[in-house]
Formats: structure tokens, C-alpha cells, sequence
């Protein structure tokens, strides 16, 4: 446990150096042998001369001298062939097999990072919230720290601990796999802390849930949790097996506050040594699901988020698979007024306090330094907008709800062919109306992928007797799945979405009710159309006889003196023709066809059976209590 930087505790393989250091040892020593039977050999040709007569003795010394040139000569070709007969081979053999073993031990150590490329096994940490693929394994006999456990110089498939313990180094090794041992994060461990991990060979799915306080966060977890644990994993043959026991009793809280309809507020975490972020984390295991999931939904005190008071680095927004924020549309000042007198005195008790511009103001600050950009500066990690508590009042069901959704879709089938996107687009109009279109157009500036959902978490007010009715919940999860993990998706039976640019029509203001006016018109033109008689064939040429107007005197009984109406635009081509008939000369008498005998209008009195009633006016329609008031400009001071 130190910052600087260790000594792995392993052996190095035989073909990383100690076969190198054999090879160098056999060529020492023959070169020293040899350098000793040329020693003796001059030892023995230097010997004292046995006479002393300089006729002997010269002849001596020369044959002597011969003699050692002969034998050294002897020696060190002698030595020369021995080594390239034996020493040779020996060196060349080895080191075939030695760059074999190199070689061996880098296809293994390739092997296992495409595994984790491909399958995109990592690791996450509680405490930091980093992402990382090799965790630091403790030998399971002595606690050595094994910042390196992967093939290389200290082995092919295994490595040996200085203890002497054999621990495996590659996924290749399924009789005693690595992820048995356990681990630690190495981000902690060279910050001088050892922070356990648990899941080893699977892959994470980090979704950090973010909003302002009271926004209904914990809700949608909870929402969530129970949807996939206890309902689409089983059905689905899917197991689950939660992180560690703390995450078991958490889940146990959830299940009862999913029963009840109450969830406890995020508390603030206010000790410097806690993470400020709180995960609840579970595995799914199944015969098509390889490697494993883990499923990690992070969780932070709203007041914390927005207040930028967390404890620690917030490292997850740079390696997540989607963002959820959630909003509370009662938040929204213009809206609030507008709805406050359907509120049940408990929604209007749990109303966020954060203003909606301060929470994507904030997490555009979590995100601008950490995350991957596209070439136009654009975040690439989807972002899913949850306006919640749709069910607090009628007014949000009849806006962005399923009721919306029907009517925009009817009233244009062309346009709003999907229930996802025209959910979408009523979301972004809904801000817009509501003097949140900054906050619709900076989401679209700095996400390159955004959606925006309806939801309701609990279902109804929290705590009036009743369990959780979550509306629209998984969707949300589910289109993070669709994106970035479809495997998981299928898995779990998950919702899919279609492909298209959002919003599929651009949002304006007070565009919700002009959609809706539009198709009221067309209806009510329709019907007119359809209601209206069809002139018989034998009248299409004849004279049209004006309309009566009836006066106010007549429903006094006052007669008074007809007055022609301005003809049809029918009435008025069959009287031009007929002119034109008229003016051209005749080569033989025409007869002038009879006028249409008048046809008494519906409606009309028996007393004046003449002169029809005039048609009520029609009524105005009533404006919309849903549709928004144009802000009024604001005096700048």
C-alpha cells in the first residue's frame, strides 16, 4: 500500500531472463574451461629444464615451445568445433523455444484484452467511481498485491507468487479463474486505500439517476428495481445475485417502501471520509447473458448535486452508459400557478425547490471536463429527461400524458407516426410553453443523443395507502439499453425504439394547441362536406334561385321584403354560362329551361314557409385551460 511505485511479486518467466542467464552461463563456462587446459598446457611447457648444456638445452626449450603452440593450437580449435557441435545447437534450440514462449505469452495477454474489449469487461468502484479492466489481486496464500496479474514476462497462464503460489493470469484458465481471488481497486490502492470490488469478468452498466431535490429520484430507482428483480429477470430466466449484503438489505427498504407508496428522501452525506454517492448494485446471470451484468444505478442527495458538495470526484459521468435526469415539472414556476388549485395537498408539499436551469446547469459543469465529445463539441453519452409526477395533476395527462400522445397522433398521423417520439415531442413542447425553451435548446446543444420521457414513478400521491403504480419507467432504462448494450436489452425483453432524429417536429411556442385547432377545423370541414346535399343531375344547369335572408322582425311576425343572397360559386358559374348562352346568336330557338322550384329550407316556420330561419351564430370556443399565456416582457431595471 504505497504511492510509489512496487515491485510485483512474482516470479519472471523462465523465458522473460532466466534462460538468457543459463545460455550465458554454459558460454562462461566453456570459455573457462577452455582458458584452464590452456593454462595447464603452458604450465606444463614452462617446466624447468632438465640439463644444463646449452646443446640440450636449446633444442629442448624449442621443442617445448612447439609443443604448447601445438597443444594450445589443439585446445582452442578442439574447444571451437565442441561448441559449435554442442553449445551451439543448444543456444539455437533454446532460443527458438524461449521467442516461442514470448511470443505465446503476448497472444495470450492479446487474447484477454480483446476479451474485455469485445465483451467489455470492467470494473467499477463504489468509492471512486472509476471504470478500470485490471483490478490489483491478493494472492490467496501470502496477501501479495498483484498489480499485474496478466500474461507476460511473469508468465503465459499462470503466475508464480514468491511464496510459491500458482495464480492464474489469463480468462484461458477456466479451472481456477482469476475472478476467484480477490480484488481491489487500483485507483485506491495507490491513493493508500484498499477498496474491495466484486465484479470481476463482468460488465458494468453505470446509469448515475441525477435531478434536484425532491424530484422524485429515489422513486424511479426504486420503480425500476423492483420492474427488473422481481419481475422481468424471472420471467425472463435471468438470476439475480446483488452485489454485496448492503445492497441486499437496501433492496429489502425498497421493496417495503414499494408496498407502502413512501420513499425516503436521498440524505445529504456530510462525513468527508463517505462517498456522496450511493449505488445500488445487483448481477444478472444468465445461460445467454456472457459475460454477467452488473447493473449499477447511482443515486445523490439533490442538494449535493446541485450545490456541487460532493466528496469525492465524480468519475462516473465519464465512463457511464446514459444520464438520467429527472424533473419535477412542478417546478416550473409558470406552470405551478396554473395547476396549483388540482393539487393534492401531499404533491404540493413534495415540490422541488431547485430551479430546472440550475440543475442542467449543473450537470453541464459534471460533464464539460470528463466527457467524450463528438467533432461538434457534443457529448456522446445519451441523456434521458424524465418529467416526473405526471400523475399529480390532470393538466400534465392531458399535455405530455398518454391522452396527449392519442390526440396529437390523430390529429396528425403523417407527422406523429411513433408513441415514443410523439412523447418526445410533447415533452419538449410542454418546456417550451412553459418558458423553458433554454433548457430544451441547451440539452440539443450539448448532448448529440437526448430523449425526453413522461413518467410517473410512484403512480399516484406518495403516501395515501396505496403501492407503487409506475408509469413509463422502464422505457427510460430500456432506450439507454437500446443504445448501448441491445444484448441486455433482449435479455430482459426490453422495449425498442426506432431510429429517428428528435424531436420529429420542432417545437414552438403554443404549437401544442395550434396542432390540435387545426385538426378541430379539418373535422368540422369535413363534416360540413359530408352533411351537405348532393344536387340532382337535372337541376346542374338551372337557373339558381336567390336565398331568402330571414331579418331580426321576423321572429316579431313583421313581414319584409326578400332579399337575394350573394349566389354559390356554383350558382355562379351556371349563371355565367347561361349569360354566355344567352349573348351568342341562335340558329334555332332554344327553350329556356324552367326555374328550380325553391326547396324549403329545414327548419323554417309553418307561418313563413317562405323565408327560412337564420342559422344560429356560431358559439366561440372556449380557450383551453391548457393553453399557455404568452410571457408578457419583462422591465429591465
Amino acid at each position: 500500500m504505497s504511492n510509489t511505485k512496487e515491485q510485483e511479486p512474482s516470479l519472471t518467466s523462465y523465458f522473460y531472463g532466466p534462460g538468457f542467464v543459463d545460455i550465458v552461463r554454459v558460454i562462461t563456462t566453456t570459455k573457462a574451461n577452455i582458458g584452464r587446459s590452456i593454462e595447464d598446457i603452458t604450465t606444463k611447457a614452462a617446466s624447468k629444464p632438465t640439463s644444463n648444456s646449452l646443446i640440450i638445452l636449446v633444442p629442448q626449450v624449442i621443442l617445448r615451445y612447439i609443443y604448447w603452440l601445438f597443444s594450445a593450437g589443439s585446445m582452442v580449435i578442439a574447444s571451437a568445433f565442441i561448441c559449435l557441435a554442442m553449445l551451439l545447437p543448444h543456444v539455437i534450440g533454446f532460443v527458438l523455444i524461449d521467442i516461442i514462449g514470448i511470443v505465446l505469452s503476448q497472444i495470450a495477454r492479446l487474447f484477454d484484452l480483446l476479451y474485455f474489449q469485445i465483451r467489455k469487461v470492467s470494473n467499477v468502484c463504489d468509492t471512486c467511481h472509476n471504470r478500470f479492466a485490471l483490478p490489483v489481486y491478493v494472492c490467496d496464500q501470502c496477501g501479495a498485491k498483484h498489480l499485474a496479474l496478466m500474461p507476460g514476462k511473469y508468465g503465459i497462464l499462470h503466475h508464480t507468487c514468491t511464496c510459491g503460489q500458482k495464480l492464474a493470469c489469463s480468462v484461458l484458465d477456466r479451472k481456477h479463474p482469476r475472478r476467484d481471488l480477490q480484488a481491489l481497486c487500483p485507483f485506491c490502492y495507490k491513493a493508500g486505500r484498499e477498496e474491495s470490488v466484486l465484479s470481476s469478468n463482468s460488465r458494468a452498466i453505470c446509469i448515475p439517476v441525477v435531478g434536484g431535490a425532491s424530484a422524485g429520484k429515489s422513486a424511479f430507482i426504486t420503480a425500476y428495481a423492483q420492474s427488473v428483480i422481481d419481475d422481468r429477470a424471472p420471467k425472463n430466466g435471468l438470476h439475480v445475485r446483488f452485489y454485496d449484503d448492503d445492497r441486499e438489505r437496501m433492496y429489502q427498504s425498497m421493496t417495503a417502501a414499494y408496498r407502502s407508496g413512501v420513499v425516503e428522501k436521498t440524505a445529504t452525506v456530510t462525513e468527508q471520509g463517505r462517498s456522496s454517492t450511493i449505488s445500488f448494485s445487483f448481477f444478472l446471470e444468465g445461460d445467454g447473458l456472457v459475460p454477467s451484468r452488473l447493473m449499477q444505478i447511482l443515486d445523490i442527495a439533490g442538494e449535493t448535486f446541485t450545490n456541487n458538495d460532493e466528496n469525492e470526484e465524480q468519475n462516473q459521468y465519464e465512463h457511464c452508459e446514459g444520464i438520467v435526469l429527472v424533473i419535477d415539472p412542478l417546478s416550473i414556476r409558470d406552470f405551478a400557478a396554473k395547476c396549483k388549485d388540482s393539487l393534492d395537498p401531499g404533491d404540493s408539499g413534495s415540490i422541488s425547490n431547485a430551479p430546472l436551469e440550475d440543475v442542467r446547469s449543473a450537470l453541464h459543469i459534471k460533464l464539460q471536463n470528463v466527457s467524450d465529445t463528438d467533432r461538434n463539441g457534443r457529448i456522446r453519452t445519451p441523456l434521458a429527461v424524465v418529467i416526473n409526477k405526471i400523475d399529480s395533476t390532470p393538466l400534465l395527462e392531458e399535455r405530455i400524458g398518454s391522452k396527449a400522445v392519442n390526440a396529437v397522433m390523430a390529429a396528425d398521423p403523417e407527422t406523429f407516426t411513433d408513441p415514443a417520439n410523439t412523447t418526445d415531442f410533447l415533452c419538449r413542447q410542454f418546456l417550451m410553453d412553459y418558458d423553458m425553451g433554454d433548457v430544451v435548446a441547451h440539452i440539443e446543444q450539448d448532448f448529440a443523443t437526448s430523449r425526453f420521457f413522461a413518467v410517473s414513478s410512484i403512480g399516484h400521491t406518495a403516501g395515501n395507502g396505496k403501492g407503487f403504480e409506475p408509469y413509463n419507467v422502464t422505457d427510460v432504462v430500456d432506450w439507454i439499453l437500446d443504445i448501448q448494450d441491445p444484448a441486455l436489452g433482449k435479455a430482459l425483453g426490453a422495449r425498442t425504439y426506432a431510429k429517428a432524429d428528435l424531436p420529429v417536429k420542432e417545437p414552438v411556442y403554443g404549437l401544442f394547441d395550434q396542432i390540435l385547432e387545426n385538426a378541430r377545423v379539418q373535422a368540422e370541414v369535413q363534416t360540413q362536406t359530408a352533411s351537405q346535399p348532393q344536387a340532382a343531375p337535372s337541376q346542374a344547369t338551372s337557373q339558381p334561385m336567390p336565398t331568402p335572408v330571414q331579418s331580426s322582425s321576423a321572429t316579431t311576425g313583421v313581414p319584409e321584403q326578400p332579399t337575394a343572397a350573394t349566389p354559390t360559386p356554383s350558382a355562379w358559374g351556371s349563371s355565367f354560362a347561361q349569360e354566355q348562352t344567352a349573348s351568342e346568336p341562335q340558329s334555332e330557338p332554344v327553350s329556356q329551361p324552367q326555374p328550380a322550384r325553391p326547396v324549403e329550407p329545414v327548419g323554417s316556420s309553418p307561418e313563413n314557409p317562405t323565408q327560412p330561419e337564420t342559422p344560429p351564430a356560431k358559439p366561440k370556443r372556449p380557450v383551453s385551460p391548457l393553453a399557455p399565456r404568452r410571457p408578457q416582457p419583462r422591465k429591465r431595471h
